[in-house]
């Protein structure tokens, strides 16, 4: 009876992703974050990345919404990405205090930001820094892709951190 019940289940799942439009890539953690790192601008859609490189407020992972979407939570040393449609977008760091910032991004770049936490007397409060390119690029190096990252689609191709 097992047996036969896993029999369905599987099959089930691999009907489930033989209809699905997109073709579903398993990559190691490793390479997936190479392969996010070195993203090349997208015409017609914008590129953005949050790092937090520092280790301040270690034991804190703050989470990250653009417009109504959520992104992930951030730790120390990692970073999130997105691809988003030009245009006007607001990105939020949620934790004790929230951190709002509105932002307008053009099609074919890419934008890096950086998670600053700041420690206070009463609680940790987020800052947003834009960076420069080459320092965000040094920095982008230190940094590992959260695992926490929910951007859903890459262009035309789903990609994993793990094998089913």
């Amino acid at each position: 009876m097992k047996s036969l019940l896993s029999v369905f289940l599987i099959t089930l799942c691999v009907e489930a992703t033989a209809q699905t439009d997109t073709t579903t890539i398993y990559l190691p953690h490793k390479q997936l974050d190479s392969t996010i790192k070195n993203l090349a601008p997208i015409p017609g859609k914008a590129i953005v990345y949050i790092l937090r490189p520092d280790i301040h407020g270690a034991l804190l992972k703050y989470r990250f919404d653009v417009d109504t979407f959520m992104m992930g939570w951030l730790g120390i040393r990692s970073y999130l990405y997105t691809i988003l449609d030009p245009g006007v977008h607001v990105f939020k760091a949620i934790m004790e205090s929230d951190l709002k910032l509105t932002s307008t991004l053009e099609a074919g770049k890419i934008y890096f930001m950086q998670l600053d936490v700041r420690l206070s007397f009463r609680h940790p409060s987020p800052w947003f820094t834009l960076y420069k390119e080459e320092d965000a690029r040094k920095d982008l190096r230190k940094c590992s892709l959260s695992k926490y990252n929910s951007y859903p689609d890459f262009p035309r191709v789903k990609l994993r951190m793990f094998e089913p």
